[in-house]
């Protein structure tokens, strides 16, 4: 976020998600949500006193609230208000809820992501290139929890897809290996699609200080 610092009359606009995924946290730990929610209130009241201004979209199976940039008395504390809603219901649809944000943004400004990005690669790229057609730059905080990154699980045990809800029966050691396999080449993919479209992407293990996730 460096690169901004110096920018005045900045919009942004923090697209939050809120599906259920994001519920998910390691014992003594933040949820990814709340740590999505933390980082995203630091932002905006980092980008407000600097006289900036702040919107906040949150989504899951679609964009469930829109909040426009605005910088005025009383807009911080709406926002705020805003990120302590709970996580919704809803699994994810990335490319959906960022189709629906890219028709209400009017003017050229900056956009925040949010989210553990568990959606098909191939759209997110899609609808990055579309924002940055539109004149937005586009900044991706890709969030996972450290139990998701190493997959630390050490007993056998039955697994919920807290998207879906499927559950299966999973032995960590037997799993290991092709889980984080597949994992290194989902995130691989995702940090090309943003870099194929000209966007920023940090990677952001929610036991990373909030300070070396924005600055």
């Amino acid at each position: 976020m460096k690169k901004y610092e110096d920018e005045t009359n900045l919009r942004c606009q923090l697209m939050v998600d809120q599906s259920r995924s994001m519920k998910f946290g390691s014992p003594g730990g933040m949820t990814k949500s709340d740590y999505a929610a933390t980082l995203a209130a630091t932002l905006a009241l980092f980008l407000m006193k600097q006289g900036d201004a702040v919107g906040v979209t949150t989504f899951a199976d679609g964009m469930t609230e829109h909040v426009p940039a605005r910088n005025r008395p009383g807009h911080l504390r709406r926002l705020m208000l805003e990120l302590e809603k709970p996580v919704r219901e809803g699994g994810t649809a990335l490319d959906v809820s960022m189709a629906q944000l890219a028709e209400l943004l009017r003017k050229k400004g900056m956009v925040c992501l949010f989210s553990d990005l568990l959606a098909p690669v191939e759209k997110l790229g899609q609808q990055l290139a579309w924002l940055g057609a539109m004149g937005q730059d586009v900044v991706v905080f890709h969030l996972m929890d450290r139990a998701e990154i190493d997959f630390t699980f050490q007993d056998a045990a039955v697994f919920r897809d807290v998207e879906t809800g499927a559950e299966r029966f999973v032995n960590p050691d037997e799993a290991r290996r092709d889980y984080l396999a597949r994992l290194q080449a989902h995130c691989q993919a995702v940090r090309q699609s943003c870099e194929r479209a000209g966007m920023e992407y940090q990677w952001c293990p929610t036991d990373t200080p909030l300070e070396l996730a924005l600055f």
